[in-house]
């Protein structure tokens, strides 16, 4: 039994994560929020003890502005090599909530975390304060890449209940390698290597999840072309975010235009937001 503690450790809300790295056993924690320099963290610790073996660092600016937003980092989302054979973590990402999207490499002494992304400049930031998902992308590739979705927006303070601030649904495809921001991710809301796609219906119909609940369809086609395939070359800039009947989409992603690096969709009602993990 141990535990941790620090001052840079501020009010946590995102779950530990528990992998390998080298073959040993580790325990990722997030700084959370409000912490003692305002800066987002990744600590790793020795599953075992709980000793503090890596400590990564945005370089987030925490001007407490609501341009700037804060710094501080809730959940993380992790590439699993193998996953439920060994659970060895390949990669590590976070939001924040400046809206900022961050890389961190694990298990090799780095102390700097990279900017993958953000959602936009100065106001037209989005806060991110779920655990991004994480899949293989293109691995056959001469360079392999990471496929990552995740959701903005927040619900922490009584402010929050009362934001109209638009909020939007990502997916990017993003190479694990680069040591620098690709370009196209600087704003992401106005980003042209996005594929701009519209919530275009949800479905009033009963609809069974895991629990037996009632939930609702999403289904999502590109703004400026509503064809569901790259049936010519007219519809090479289609993306559609495909769905079985009378199930919840699967997000499955459909790209043809190759200079395309991945696609947004604004959430579709006032107020929204996704402050939930959800995979």
């Amino acid at each position: 039994m141990w535990s941790f503690s620090d001052a840079r450790l501020g009010q946590t809300y995102g779950f530990p994560v528990v992998g390998k790295l080298n073959g040993q056993w580790k325990v990722l924690l997030s700084s959370g929020y409000d912490n003692s320099d305002g800066k987002g963290y990744v600590f790793v610790l020795n599953a075992g003890t709980g000793a503090l073996e890596q400590t990564l660092s945005t370089s987030c600016v925490n001007s407490g502005t609501t341009a700037g937003g804060r710094c501080g980092i809730a959940k993380i989302g992790v590439l699993m090599e193998r996953q439920n054979v060994d659970d060895s973590i390949l990669m590590a990402y976070a939001g924040d909530l400046a809206g900022n999207l961050w890389r961190f490499k694990l298990g090799d002494g780095s102390s700097q975390a990279i900017k993958v992304a953000q959602t936009g400049t100065d106001a037209l930031r989005q806060p991110i304060t779920t655990a991004p998902v994480i899949v293989p992308h293109d691995v056959n590739s001469a360079t392999p890449m990471h496929y990552l979705t995740f959701g903005t927006g927040r619900y922490l303070n009584q402010a929050d209940m009362v934001s109209s601030d638009t909020q939007t649904f990502y997916g990017l495809i993003v190479n694990p390698a680069s040591a620098i921001m690709d370009n196209s991710f600087a704003a992401l809301r106005t980003s042209t290597a996005l594929s701009p796609l519209v919530l275009e219906k949800t479905c009033d119909k009963t609809i069974k999840d895991n629990l037996g609940g009632s939930v609702g369809m999403i289904d999502t086609v590109d703004t400026g072309n509503l064809s569901d395939k790259c049936s010519s070359t007219s519809d090479y800039d289609t993306i559609t975010l495909k769905r079985a009947a009378n199930q919840v989409p699967a997000g499955d992603l459909l790209s043809c235009k190759q200079q395309l690096k991945g696609w947004r969709a604004d959430m579709m009602f006032t107020k929204e937001r996704l402050s939930v993990h959800a995979d």
